[in-house]
């Protein structure tokens, strides 16, 4: 969760374009997949297994991604205003209320008279419009990381391992 949120952090401009590709591309490249196995004989009965699986952890990517943004959000919010964030819960419960701030307010706006209708729109498009920038960012900085398991600059090795390899003659 930590190495997504870094990458969303870092290059949010990046993940959000790599997220929307995601998200444009995925149902055809599913329907590719699909058929190339269709077509196979030996891939024909896998078709059941694979497209549910495409799917849920595409799901899956995509509730990772929003949950990272969400915590290194709070994380740095909190940072920010001098509160101990240091529970990673705390983080995410901060970051998911600024994100979906202005759809809460915009629901409670539509509670008001008819008069508030402009205020009750124009935050009901912020709101969605925030939602799906943080979904699609999070979605886009999981699919960089491979889920979390793909560091972007490679772990340092430890000093035994240096200090134990063979020397080039």
């Amino acid at each position: 969760m930590t190495r997504i949120g870094a990458v969303a952090r870092t290059t949010p401009m990046r993940a959000g374009l790599i997220g929307l590709a995601t998200q444009v591309l995925f149902i055809p490249a599913l329907i590719v997949l699909a058929i190339v196995m269709a077509v196979t004989i030996v891939g024909l009965p896998f078709v059941a297994i694979v497209i549910p699986l495409a799917v849920v952890t595409m799901c899956a990517a995509m509730l990772l991604g929003f949950t990272s943004l969400a915590h290194t959000l709070g994380q740095a919010i909190g940072r920010r205003a001098g509160w101990a964030t240091d529970t990673a819960v705390w983080g995410v419960v901060l970051g998911m209320t600024v994100i979906v701030l202005p759809t809460i307010l915009s629901r409670l706006a539509g509670m008001a008279p008819e008069s508030a209708r402009a205020v009750t729109m124009t935050l009901l498009v912020v709101g969605t419009a925030v939602e799906y920038a943080a979904w699609t960012i999070g979605l886009g900085a999981a699919v960089m990381t491979g889920l979390g398991k793909w560091a972007v600059v490679p772990p340092p090795l430890p000093p035994d391992v240096v200090a134990d390899a063979p020397s080039a003659l």
